[in-house]
């Protein structure tokens, strides 16, 4: 990562392995120390935020000041997020217990992990939105960008700095990427196309499709119970052909959870291709700030 101009010195950053106070038991995988490195480096861009500001200034753009500091904070919300998931996906392996085979896992077991799979998705979804309106407001910044970004969110109001207006913050999807690609496309070749794509690539990941599914299942849609076996996914009473009720007896559960250990691996997927895209953006975010302000903010 490029840093600002006359840029000295850097706070910490943090990624923990648990959400508990013993992290024990379970060892750190190379996988757990990348993702932990990941996240600490999206982290410390917001560390350059203040003097970032300064030399967009001092380079004649006041203008962008705000703008520039909220980025920066952005991504480093994001790489926090991504560390929070990690210790969720890692206290999902605290769970699992040795058992001969065929022997079901106790229902505790099953609901505590499914639930850290889904807190998973939780912040890592979090993470992936937070991507993608960085870049939406890396285009605005350019002038033959900013009005098809102006166009296609209206009731973003042009996105003012450190916004608490709900319309001003998007979801990262389909819709995003179409149109960060048409205003990426006006503002001419930068460091953000590279951005642009790296989510795209995010959005079509088969991976963080995977992780999707988790995420509406389970917080938007009907979460089917751990104990008991599931819910039927229709009533008892019926209709016949002719109209009339039929009353079936023993219905069986249809709305059965999924098998635990499949939820964590399909999370922990979905975060894998996450951190890549957010490492790619975070290579790419201070060069795509120079070039989307027009301005040298930043030594490359």
């Amino acid at each position: 990562m490029s840093e600002p101009q006359q840029e000295k010195g850097s706070l910490a950053a943090m990624a923990i392995f648990s959400l508990t106070p013993d992290p024990s038991k379970v060892i750190k995988t190379p996988r757990d120390i990348h993702i932990a490195d990941v996240a600490r480096e999206v982290q410390m861009t917001a560390v350059h935020a203040p003097l970032a500001a300064i030399s967009t200034q001092w380079n004649g753009a006041r203008w962008a000041t705000d703008r520039v500091t909220e980025i920066m904070g952005r991504m480093g919300a994001t790489g926090e997020q991504i560390a929070l998931a990690l210790a969720a996906s890692r206290d999902a392996r605290r769970w699992p217990t040795e058992r001969e085979p065929g022997v079901p896992a106790p229902p505790e077991e099953v609901m505590a992990v499914r639930a850290h799979a889904e807190m998973v998705t939780y912040w890592a979804l979090g993470a992936a939105h937070g991507l993608g309106n960085v870049l939406l407001r890396m285009l605005w910044l350019h002038t033959d960008a900013r009005p098809i970004i102006e166009d296609a969110y209206s009731k973003a109001k042009s996105f003012p700095p450190f916004s608490e207006d709900r319309n001003a913050w998007e979801a990262l999807g389909s819709r995003l990427i179409t149109n960060a690609q048409k205003a990426a496309s006006a503002a001419g070749p930068s460091p953000v196309d590279e951005i642009v794509a790296a989510l795209d690539d995010l959005v079509k990941d088969p991976r963080w499709d995977g992780l999707m599914q988790i995420r509406g299942v389970n917080f938007h849609q009907w979460r089917p119970q751990t104990v008991g076996g599931g819910t039927p996914k229709h009533s008892m009473v019926t209709q016949d052909a002719a109209g009339r009720d039929m009353i079936t007896v023993g219905t069986r559960p249809t709305n059965v959870a999924p098998d635990h250990e499949l939820a964590i691996a399909a999370a922990d997927a979905g975060l894998d291709a996450l951190v890549e895209a957010a490492s790619r953006v975070d290579q790419n975010v201070f060069a795509g700030l120079n070039g989307m302000v027009q301005v040298e903010i930043f030594g490359t």
